[in-house]
C-alpha cells in the first residue's frame, strides 16, 4: 500500500506480491553466486520470516509508501535547512542535484572495496559516462510532489534548477489552461529544453503545482546546488552530469559500486565473461535504469533489493556487531518489539552503511523510528496473517537434532492387497487398533464433505487407508483406555484437517465440516513450489544422503503437509531404511493414500528434541520438567500446536488458526461421543514456543 496523498492509502501498482515472491523463490534458491536469501537454518523458517520483516520494513520506508521505484527528490525545507537538533544540508530545496546525491552523499563516488575490485579484475564499479542521460520511470505523486529525477551532461543542462511547488497553479485535464504532459518516453531533448525554459505544470499526469527555477534561496549564478558532500570530496553540485546513479528498486540500488556489482554477478558483464547470469542481456552499467523499466522482468526492481540485502545486510559483521547472530539473539530472547536495537542497526546498514550511524561517519539515519514501527506493523501482520484456516507447508517436522531410526522393521509395511473403500474389510486391520472402535460411520461423520468435487482429496483419503497407515504404528492411539486414545487420535485427525481444509467461514455445515479437502499444498501441484529444497545433504550429519533430486519437489503431501528435502529423506529412511525412495518420488505421497496417512502418523509419533512427540503429550507419557512448567508448557491439546507449529501460533493472543484447530478438535470428540476433559488445556497462548 502506498500513501496517495489525496486518496489515502491505495494498492500499489509499482510493487506488487506476485512479484515480491517471485524474487524470494529466485534468491533463496537460485541465488547470486554463493549468496543466497536467508530463509532460516533448517526448518526452523522464524528466523527466515524476521529477515523478510526486516526487509520489507526497509522497503516501506524507502519506496512503498512513495509508489515509487526511481529515489524520489526529497530534500525539503527541513533537509536543506534543519530542524531543531539537525542541522540543514544547506543547499536550495528540492534542487535537481538530488539525482547526483541527497543529505551529503555522492552516488557516482560510491567506490567499490580493493577486495570487491580485486574478484572483478580490477575494477568492480561502473564507469561514470558524463555524455550518459536518463529520466526516472517515477516519482512520488503527493501535492506538488517533485518531478522525476534526470540526468544529463552539462552540453544539455548546463545548470541545475529547483522545483518550487508553490506555484504555479496546474490546471487539471480538461480545464481551462491544461497543458499536456511529457510521456514517459519523450525525446529527452525536448524535455531539457522545457526544463532550460523553467518550464512548469508538464513533467508527469496528474501534476497539481508546481515548475522549475533558476532563481530563488539557495540559488546562485542561474543554478540551484544541493548539498556538499564533503566525505566524498564533492563540493555542493550545480550541473546534473554523471548523475544517473541514484536509488532505485525496492530498497534503492544506489551508486556506481552496487550497479557494478550486479552487473557483474546477475547483468550481462556476468554473461559477457562465461558466468551464470540470470538477466544476461542488461547492461546494468550501461541502463541503471533498467531496474525500473516497464519493459524489464517485473521482480527485477525486488530482486534488486535483494541482491543488495544478500550482499551488504546479511553478511555483514563489522564492531562486534553481526546481523545473523543480532536477529537470532532477537528471536531466541522472544521477539520482544519494543526492543529494536536489532532493527536499528539492520535500518543503519541499508541506509547509511553501518550499524551504529551517525559513528561511522556517513551520517544520521534517515527515518529510523519509521523503518521500526514498518517492522513491527510487518511482525503483527505476519502473526496475524495466520489466522485464516488451512494448511501451512512450515509445518513439518524440524530438521532433526539426533540421527533417526535407523530400523525400518519399527515402521512395519502393510499389506498393499485389499479393499480401499470406507467400510470394508481391510485385510485384517478393521478390528486392530483403532479399528475396533472406528468405524465407516464415524469416518463419514468426520468428513462429510470429502468427496465434494472442489477437493482434490476426492476419492484419495479413505478409512481402509487410515486403518492400515495406524497398523504401522502399533502405538497410536492404542493403549487400551479407548478414551484416552479417542483423545489422542481426535487431536490427530484435527491438527491434520486443520492442515487440508477446504473450509471458509460460511461453509456449509461449517469450516470444521470440510478437513481432509486438499491432499497437497494448494498452487503447487504443478511442481512450481521448488523452494522447499534444502542446499546440498542436511542430513549427511546421519549418515545418509537426502540431496533433493533434479526436478523434484517437496512442497506440503498428505495430511501433516511433509515438507522439505530433509522430512522427506527421513521418513522415507524410517519407513523404507533408503531415504532415496521418497526423495526420487516425493509425489508418492500423494498418490499413495496409506503411504500419506503413514507420514502424518510418522510425525505425530517422532520425538523431535527438546520437544516431546504430540502422541507422548495426548497418551500421557509426557510429564513436563520444571523450565516447561516455567515457560507455560503443559499437557494438553494446547501443546501439540506448540510442537507443530508453536513459534507461529504460540506465546500470544490466541489466532483463527489455533481456534480453527481447537474446534476440529471439539466437534471430533463430539462424534466420538467423548467429553472434553474438564483439565485439558486447549490452547497455548500461555505457553513459550521452542521456536
Amino acid at each position: 500500500m502506498y500513501n496517495s496523498g489525496v486518496a489515502g492509502w491505495l494498492e500499489s501498482d509499482v510493487y506488487k506480491w506476485p512479484d515480491m515472491v517471485r524474487a524470494v523463490e529466485l534468491m533463496a534458491t537460485t541465488g547470486i553466486g554463493s549468496a543466497k536469501f536467508w530463509l532460516g537454518e533448517g526448518s526452523n523458517f522464524i528466523y527466515g520470516l524476521v529477515n523478510v520483516a526486516a526487509f520489507l520494513a526497509q522497503t516501506m520506508q524507502e519506496t512503498i509508501q512513495f509508489n515509487a521505484c526511481d529515489e524520489n527528490n526529497w530534500s525539503n525545507k527541513d533537509v536543506v535547512k534543519g530542524t531543531p537538533g539537525h542541522p540543514g544540508a544547506g543547499g536550495s530545496e528540492y534542487s535537481s542535484t538530488s539525482a547526483c546525491g541527497q543529505l551529503h552523499q555522492s552516488y557516482q563516488d560510491y567506490t567499490c572495496s580493493a577486495e570487491e575490485d580485486a574478484i572483478a579484475g580490477g575494477q568492480m564499479a561502473c564507469d561514470v559516462d558524463p555524455n550518459m542521460e536518463a529520466r526516472a520511470a517515477t516519482q512520488a505523486t503527493w501535492y506538488g510532489a517533485p518531478p522525476k529525477l534526470f540526468c544529463a551532461p552539462k552540453s544539455k543542462v548546463p545548470n541545475a534548477p529547483r522545483w518550487d511547488f508553490s506555484a504555479p497553479w496546474c490546471a487539471p485535464p480538461g480545464g481551462w489552461g491544461a497543458v499536456e504532459p511529457f510521456a514517459d518516453d519523450a525525446p529527452l531533448d525536448e524535455y531539457w529544453e522545457y526544463v532550460n525554459n523553467g518550464g512548469s505544470c508538464k513533467d508527469y499526469q496528474g501534476i497539481k503545482t508546481g515548475g522549475w527555477k533558476f532563481d530563488g534561496e539557495g540559488c546562485a549564478d542561474g543554478a540551484c546546488p544541493g548539498s556538499d558532500a564533503p566525505l566524498f570530496g564533492q563540493p555542493a553540485r550545480t550541473d546534473v552530469e554523471g548523475c544517473c546513479w541514484w536509488g532505485r528498486g525496492v530498497i534503492q540500488t544506489t551508486g556506481v559500486c552496487n550497479f557494478g556489482k550486479m552487473n557483474y554477478y546477475m547483468g550481462k558483464r556476468a554473461a559477457d565473461e562465461g558466468r551464470h547470469s540470470i538477466y544476461p542481456t542488461i547492461d546494468f552499467c550501461k541502463n541503471p535504469g533498467a531496474i525500473c523499466d516497464q519493459d524489464s522482468p517485473p521482480e527485477l526492481k525486488w530482486v534488486a533489493g535483494f541482491f543488495f540485502w544478500m550482499n551488504a545486510v546479511q553478511p555483514y559483521n563489522q564492531g562486534g556487531w553481526n546481523f545473523i547472530a543480532e536477529l537470532k539473539k532477537w528471536v531466541d530472547g522472544g521477539m520482544n518489539l519494543a526492543d529494536t536495537s536489532f532493527i536499528d542497526g539492520a535500518s543503519g546498514i541499508v541506509n547509511r552503511g553501518c550499524h551504529n550511524p551517525p559513528n561511522c561517519g556517513t551520517g544520521e539515519l534517515h527515518g529510523g523510528k519509521e523503518r521500526a514501527q514498518n517492522f513491527k506493523k510487518v511482525m503483527d501482520a505476519m502473526k496475524s496473517s495466520l489466522d485464516g484456516v488451512g494448511g501451512s507447508a512450515g509445518q513439518v517436522p524440524s530438521t532433526p537434532s539426533s540421527p533417526p531410526s535407523s530400523v525400518p522393521a519399527t515402521v512395519p509395511m502393510p499389506s498393499s492387497a485389499g479393499t480401499t473403500s470406507a467400510g470394508e474389510p481391510c485385510d485384517g486391520v478393521s478390528d486392530s487398533s483403532i479399528g475396533k472402535w472406528f468405524t465407516d460411520a464415524d469416518f463419514k461423520a468426520f468428513f462429510p464433505n470429502i468427496d465434494n468435487a472442489a477437493c482434490t482429496g476426492k476419492g484419495f483419503f479413505n478409512r481402509c487407508a487410515l486403518l492400515k497407515a495406524a497398523a504401522s504404528f502399533p502405538e497410536f492411539a492404542n493403549s487400551g483406555d479407548s478414551n484416552k486414545d479417542k483423545l489422542e487420535f481426535a487431536a490427530f485427525l484435527a491438527h491434520t484437517s486443520h492442515e487440508t481444509t477446504g473450509g471458509w467461514a460460511t461453509a456449509p455445515g461449517g469450516p470444521q465440516a470440510w478437513g481432509y479437502c486438499f491432499k497437497e499444498e494448494r498452487g503447487c501441484e504443478s511442481g512450481t513450489c521448488t523452494g522447499y529444497c534444502a542446499a546440498g545433504n542436511p542430513c549427511g550429519q546421519w549418515g545418509f544422503d537426502c540431496t533433493c533430486a533434479a526436478g523434484k519437489t517437496y512442497q506440503g503431501r498428505g495430511p501433516v503437509q511433509l515438507s522439505w528435502n530433509y522430512n522427506y529423506g527421513q521418513f522415507s529412511k524410517e519407513l523404507f531404511g533408503d531415504a532415496s525412495v521418497l526423495i526420487n518420488d516425493p509425489d508418492r505421497v500423494a498418490n499413495d493414500a496409506t503411504l500419506a496417512f503413514q507420514s502424518a502418523i510418522w510425525f505425530w509419533m517422532k520425538v523431535q528434541s527438546p520437544k516431546p512427540s504430540c502422541h507422548q503429550v495426548m497418551s500421557g507419557q509426557w510429564t513436563p520438567s520444571a523450565q516447561d512448567l516455567s515457560l507455560g508448557r503443559v499437557s494438553g491439546f494446547g501443546m501439540t500446536t506448540n510442537i507443530i507449529n508453536g513459534g507461529l501460533e504460540c506465546g500470544f493472543a490466541t489466532n483463527k488458526k489455533v481456534e480453527d484447530r481447537v474446534k476440529f478438535f471439539e466437534r471430533y470428540l463430539g462424534v466420538l461421543n467423548v467429553a472434553t476433559p474438564g483439565d485439558e488445556t486447549l490452547y497455548c497462548n500461555l505457553m513459550r514456543s521452542y521456536r
